[in-house]
């Protein structure tokens, strides 16, 4: 009788500390990769038709917020650093990878992966720097037509870029996105999508705005 009491008492308990538990440890055992976001009202934009163009072509926010008009994915250095390399492109330049450390005018929402899917990912990154932007694209959309960079490489040149379209790629190549998102997307669509299945990112300090965007 007392041991079916004590089992009566702890088996609640314990159902709800050792998932927490497993997740936590699992989470510690995960890589976190950071998506950085920049609304249209950043003063880290310039201002600019280009960016205007941006926010005119993003969906209505469900979060009622300024709509995000560019996206870089940030790989950060080890678990606790606020310092790490960043990647994404802007417009008429190429893909980048360079160290960065992010101001707090970013919108900053991580996702975790294991150590192999972490790997995959940065190296799809590292293979595609130096791709050209994807212009045609980035025009179309503001159309309603999605048409992919990935166009180029029927030609035999490299496959051409916007930001989200980008990131949107790299995450698919990954499996870190549903499957049926398509790769031609506005970054605002990306927040959107990324943001109930992503968490609020672990960086605690910030560096200065040192750099101004055009999209």
């Amino acid at each position: 009788m007392i041991d079916k009491l004590r089992a009566a008492y702890w088996i609640p308990i314990l159902k709800v500390y050792i998932p927490e538990y497993i997740y936590f440890k699992k989470k510690e055992q995960m890589k976190e990769v950071v998506l950085c976001f920049l609304d249209i009202e950043s003063n880290m934009l310039r201002s600019s038709w280009l960016n205007s163009w941006a926010a005119k072509l993003a969906p209505r926010s469900q979060y009622k917020r300024p709509p995000q008009v560019h996206v870089e994915l940030f790989f950060r250095s080890d678990g606790d650093s606020n310092e790490g390399h960043c990647t994404s492109i802007v417009y008429n330049k190429k893909i980048h990878w360079f160290k960065k450390k992010f101001s707090r005018q970013w919108s900053f929402r991580s996702i975790w992966m294991d150590e192999h899917v972490y790997a995959k990912l940065k190296a799809y990154c590292l293979q595609h720097v130096g791709c050209g932007f994807n212009k045609v694209g980035f025009f179309l959309l503001g159309l309603g037509i999605r048409f992919p960079g990935s166009f180029s490489s029927l030609f035999g040149f490299r496959q051409r870029f916007f930001c989200s379209e980008y990131i949107s790629a790299a995450l698919l190549h990954c499996e870190l996105l549903p499957p049926k998102t398509p790769r031609v997307i506005h970054p605002q669509t990306l927040y959107e999508i990324i943001a109930p299945i992503s968490s609020i990112t672990t960086i605690k300090h910030y560096g200065a705005n040192e750099i101004s965007y055009d999209i």
